[in-house]
C-alpha cells in the first residue's frame, strides 16, 4: 500500500528538473543549418552596422542626439540573414515600438508611473501586441512601455522621439550593410538540400527493398524512418524558402539565372515531396508502418524479389540526374520495365492467392506513383 502511494522515480521536482536541464543543453551546440562561413560574415556585417550606426548616431541633431546608443541596437536587428529579413525585422521593430511609446506616453499623460499605473501599461502592451499588424515586432511593445516610463524620466517625450529615430537610423544603416557587403544568396544552400532529400528517398527505397528480401520488416522501425524522412521534406521546404526570400531585394540576385534557378527549385520541391508522400505510402503497406494497413498483412511473398528490383530501379531512377538526360532516361526507363514485370507478377499471382492481390496492387500503385513524382516533366 505503501509502495503504491509513492510518486514514480521519473516525477517529482528533482526529475522535472533534470528534464529541464536536459533538454536545454541539447540546444547548446552550434547549428550546422546556418553554416560557419555565413555565420561569420553575418557577425562581421552586424559589427560593421553597429559601428557605422554609432558614428551616425552622434551627429544626430536635437533630442534624439543624447541617445544614441539605441542606433547600433537597431543596426544588429536589421542586419539578418537576408536583406528582405532584415527590412522586414526593422520595420516590424519600429512599429512595435511606436506602439509601446505610444501606449507609454498614454500612461503618463494619466497620471505618471508608479505602482498601479504601470503593470497597467504592460498588460496593455501585451494585449496590442497580439493584433496582426504589430507582427513579429510585439516583443518590442511591452519593452518600450517599460522604458518610456522607467527610463524616460522627467522628459519621456524626448526620451521615446530619441529611442523610436535612433532605432529607425540603426535599422537603415543595418539594412544598407547587409544590402552592399556581400548580400546573402541561399540558392546553392537550397540546391544541395534537395539534392540530399533525393538521395535519402533513394536510401529508403533500397534499404526498404533490402529488408523485404531479408524478411526482416519491423512495423515501429520504418514509422520512425518515415518520421525522419517527413521531417527532412519539411526542413528542405523551409531551405527553399529561404533562397526565395535571399534574392529579394538583393543586388546580387538581378541576374535572370537565380530566378529561374529558384523556379525549378520550387519544381522539384514539389516533385520530392509527392514523392515523399508516396514513398511513405508504400512503406506502411511493405513494411507494416501503420496501423491502419498492419490488419490487412503483407503483400504475397512470391512477389519479394520483384517487388526488391522494382524499388531499387526506381531509386536509381530517383538518383540519376535530370540534367544528365541520356542517363536518366535510362534509368527511368529500367525503373518503368521493372515495374510492369512487378504487375505481371502480380497479375500471375492474382489467381493463386486472391486474397492477397488488393495489398500488392496497392504497393504496386505506390511505387509507380514515387517514380511519376520524382520525375513529373518526362513520366
Amino acid at each position: 500500500m505503501t509502495q503504491n502511494a509513492q510518486k514514480p522515480a521519473s516525477s517529482g521536482p528533482a526529475a522535472f528538473a533534470r528534464r529541464i536541464l536536459h533538454e536545454t543543453a541539447r540546444e547548446f551546440h552550434w547549428d550546422k543549418r546556418a553554416g560557419a562561413q555565413a555565420r561569420l560574415l553575418l557577425a562581421l556585417k552586424a559589427a560593421i552596422a553597429a559601428g557605422l550606426a554609432w558614428l551616425v548616431a552622434q551627429v544626430v541633431p536635437g533630442a534624439a542626439s543624447h541617445y544614441p546608443y539605441y542606433a547600433p541596437l537597431g543596426a544588429v536587428i536589421a542586419t539578418g540573414p537576408t536583406v528582405l529579413g532584415g527590412i522586414r525585422e526593422g520595420i516590424r521593430t519600429v512599429i512595435g515600438l511606436a506602439v509601446g511609446i505610444g501606449l507609454a506616453l498614454l500612461v503618463v499623460l494619466i497620471g505618471g508611473p508608479h505602482i498601479i499605473t504601470v503593470p497597467i501599461a504592460v498588460a496593455i502592451a501585451v494585449l496590442a501586441a497580439g493584433f496582426q499588424f504589430v507582427g513579429e515586432g510585439n516583443t518590442w511593445v511591452a519593452s518600450a512601455a517599460i522604458f518610456v516610463l522607467l527610463i524616460g524620466g522627467s522628459d519621456p517625450a524626448d526620451y521615446s522621439v530619441g529611442y523610436l529615430v535612433q532605432t529607425l537610423l540603426g535599422a537603415a544603416v543595418g539594412v544598407a550593410v547587409n544590402m552592399l557587403i556581400l548580400p546573402p544568396l541561399a540558392v546553392s544552400e537550397a540546391a544541395h538540400n534537395l539534392r540530399a532529400l533525393r538521395d535519402r528517398l533513394a536510401d529508403h527505397l533500397e534499404s526498404l527493398a533490402q529488408a523485404l528480401e531479408d524478411d526482416d520488416v519491423d512495423g515501429q522501425s520504418w514509422a520512425a524512418r518515415l518520421d525522419r524522412l517527413q521531417g527532412d521534406a519539411s526542413a528542405v521546404r523551409r531551405s527553399v524558402r529561404r533562397a526565395d526570400e535571399s534574392r529579394r531585394g538583393n543586388p546580387r540576385a538581378l541576374r535572370g539565372d537565380v530566378s529561374t534557378a529558384v523556379d525549378t527549385y520550387y519544381e522539384q520541391l514539389r516533385a520530392f515531396e509527392r514523392a515523399t508522400f508516396a514513398v511513405t505510402d508504400l512503406t506502411d503497406i511493405l513494411g507494416h508502418a501503420s496501423p491502419v494497413t498492419e490488419p490487412f498483412g503483407g503483400v504475397d511473398a512470391e512477389l519479394i524479389p520483384a517487388f526488391a528490383e522494382a524499388a531499387r530501379r526506381v531509386a536509381d531512377a530517383l538518383r540519376t540526374e535530370p540534367r544528365n538526360e541520356e542517363d536518366h532516361a535510362a534509368a527511368r526507363r529500367e525503373a518503368k520495365t521493372a515495374i510492369e514485370n512487378l504487375q505481371r507478377e502480380l497479375d500471375k499471382e492474382g489467381e493463386a492467392h486472391p486474397s492477397e492481390v488488393p495489398m500488392s496492387t496497392a504497393a504496386v500503385v505506390a511505387l509507380r506513383n514515387v517514380l511519376v513524382a520524382a520525375s513529373p516533366r518526362d513520366a
